[in-house]
């Protein structure tokens, strides 16, 4: 129900979307182009994450010899391409696209998002870097003294003849591997990350929510599982982080070092991106527009990556906790010397502080590059206000769970879509100097408020259930 709930809930904020972008940028051409590119994205998230579960059924009613299941997923394979791509196609076009393109781009995003849940899983974690190493690339060919007048023009692949054969290509990919995995090429038995991910993440939980269920199994250097030094009787909160795991552990220093060196390299390019020497003009040369857009994107999608772990990995934790029977709840309430204060106070401490010291070093190290690379008052401004309401929502999925709540209602996973698609939005609007524009402020502003008010609501109501009960972990 999860995995169908988050599925569906993108599908319709990119629907929404699209049509907020054909009615409100001013001119057609320009918002048709950015009509097709939200549509690409809902359908690739849906492409990504509902349909390749067709994949196990087909392989699952193979292997239990159950005659029609393979015509079954054949069908629904079907008929999902009809509704997500060919339908979407046609309304696109009818809205002012050009038929052609606006269907290339629906089938490379699907066949792109289908291929990547079959291709083993180290290539999905791969993927989770490549806003990363664009930047970097983009940083060096930039200022390479060799490169000064070359020219690359990869916008040319967002044109209809060169979609076309990219999306054709991703489709006969597609076909193959799933022919591959379903043939026994590529099943479980040959370790995790070597699996399909579609066959890795069976659970079909996404995210962080796949990595709290797979920690075991993660590496050391991607998903450090901390330390137990320094915990026992006399530092309570230490000793809770510890049984609370990964990511709330405290970590060795090494592996402290290590993570927010990524971060740290991450920032740098990001900064070196925005400065005016990094922009590709004059005597540094240039790179296609492509390029740019999809490396400013990289900043973009860093935060919004950012926002995701914050919000996703802590919360997602403590509810998996909450919800297991005999688990690391009742641990916590073996623990001697906690009467009921000190174990509210402990519990809040250890939960509450890894989130927030990331959250400031993170933002202020954020706006401190970004002032360096000219970003206006306005733009760090609404910068650090998203920052704000990423923490908010943070403290909302994790009290939640301390209360007895699930971590997000039926609402609140579109809530929480709407603000993830905002910090993007604002992010954007702060690099590119437009923040300061009164209309583009007073309707961020409309659109936070709502936001962040459902948020301090949800927040607040955690908070009295958590002080009205007779001991943390107690559970109603």
């Amino acid at each position: 129900m999860p995995l169908r709930l988050a599925t569906t809930l993108a599908a319709l904020v990119g629907v929404a979307g699209a049509v907020l972008a054909r009615v409100a940028i001013p001119g057609p051409e320009l918002a048709t182009r950015v009509a097709v590119i939200v549509t690409a994205a809902a359908v690739c998230s849906f492409w990504a994450g509902w349909v390749p579960r067709l994949l196990l059924l087909r392989i699952d009613g193979m292997e239990g010899c159950i005659p029609g299941i393979a015509r079954a997923a054949h069908r629904a394979l079907a008929v999902a391409a009809v509704a997500t791509v060919l339908l979407p196609a046609a309304l696109l076009a009818v809205a002012g696209a050009e038929p052609g393109l606006a269907l290339a781009a629906l089938v490379a995003a699907a066949a792109a998002a289908m291929l990547l849940a079959m291709l083993p899983a180290w290539i999905w974690l791969a993927a989770c870097f490549l806003p990363l190493a664009a930047m970097l690339l983009h940083v060096v060919v930039v200022r390479l003294p060799l490169v000064s007048n070359l020219q690359v023009d990869a916008g040319r692949l967002f044109q209809l003849p060169w979609l076309s054969a990219v999306a054709a290509g991703l489709l006969v990919l597609a076909s193959w591997r799933w022919t591959a995995v379903v043939r026994g090429q590529a099943r479980p038995g040959r370790g995790l990350w070597s699996m399909p991910t579609v066959l890795a993440n069976r659970s079909g939980a996404w995210g962080s929510a796949w990595m709290v269920e797979s920690a075991g199994q993660l590496p050391e250097w991607f998903w450090p599982s901390g330390q137990t030094a320094g915990a026992g009787p006399d530092n309570a909160v230490r000793t809770i982080r510890v049984l609370l795991g990964t990511p709330f552990a405290p970590l060795t220093r090494r592996q402290w070092l290590f993570q927010w060196g990524v971060g740290g390299i991450a920032l740098v390019a990001v900064a070196l991106h925005l400065m005016p020497g990094g922009q590709g003009h004059g005597s540094t040369g240039a790179v296609s527009g492509f390029m740019k857009g999809f490396v400013e994107g990289g900043l973009a999608g860093g935060v919004l990556g950012g926002a995701g772990v914050l919000i996703g990995m802590f919360g997602t934790r403590l509810d998996r906790m909450v919800r297991r029977r005999s688990g690391e709840l009742s641990e916590l309430a073996l623990l001697p010397g906690l009467d009921r204060s000190a174990a509210t106070t402990s519990l809040l401490r250890a939960v509450v502080g890894t989130p927030v010291k990331s959250l400031l070093a993170g933002t202020v190290i954020l706006l401190a590059f970004m002032a360096g690379a000219g970003v206006d008052t306005s733009g760090l401004a609404w910068t650090a206000a998203a920052c704000a309401g990423i923490g908010l929502l943070t403290a909302q999925v994790c009290l939640r769970p301390l209360a007895g709540l699930p971590m997000l209602c039926w609402w609140g996973y579109l809530q929480l879509g709407f603000a993830l698609l905002l910090v993007l939005a604002t992010t954007g609007l702060a690099v590119n100097g437009r923040s300061s524009e009164p209309i583009l402020a007073g309707l961020l502003a409309a659109l936070w408020m709502p936001v962040l008010l459902a948020s301090g609501l949800q927040v607040a109501q955690a908070w009295r259930r958590i002080r009205a009960r007779p001991h943390p972990f107690v559970q109603d």
